[in-house]
């Protein structure tokens, strides 16, 4: 019992990597599909400069209300407004074309996996994880995961404006 007691301060700190290893690695999985979708831009792709393909960040991971969490997002304001819905002062309607939310449930099946190789790589021998982590990002293919267990709009949420 005296030799388990020596080993946990490591066997937390690896459990801390893993989980780490693990949210980066769902992270980039989503990441990837969200430049996928918004490749085209919202609507006839005249105006696509590939400002906000390239303005979409991984920020963590943190520990946020005792839990550790990670943020995919984008700084600039119009990633939200076409999520969420704005007035377009061109075309005079509103207009809403989701691209972050529907990325992330379709991708959810995807990113536990991601999360579970990462997590295991890190577990069993502590240097997997990071090496999966690239090979994961640019996977492809369909996923019809559960729904998620997050807010609605919550990955479209700008994460640089901290209250």
């Amino acid at each position: 019992m005296a030799s388990m007691d020596n080993r946990l301060p490591q066997v937390t700190e690896r459990l801390q990597q893993a989980e780490a290893a693990g949210l980066r690695a769902a992270a980039y999985v989503l990441q990837a599909e969200i430049k996928r979708r918004l490749a085209g831009g919202y609507t006839s792709g005249a105006w696509v400069t590939g400002r906000l393909l390239n303005s979409v960040e991984i920020a963590g991971p943190v520990l946020e209300a005792g839990a550790l969490t990670i943020r995919v997002g984008s700084r600039l304001p119009y990633a939200l407004y076409w999520e969420l819905g704005h007035r377009n002062i061109f075309t005079r309607r509103f207009e809403r074309q989701e691209r972050w939310m529907p990325a992330f449930l379709e991708s959810w099946d995807r990113q536990q996996q991601a999360y579970a190789q990462a997590f295991r790589g890190i577990v069993a021998d502590g240097q997997t994880a990071p090496r999966l982590a690239n090979d994961i990002e640019f996977e492809a293919g369909p996923s019809t995961g559960p729904s998620a267990a997050f807010p609605p709009g919550a990955p479209s949420r700008p994460y640089g404006r901290q209250p």
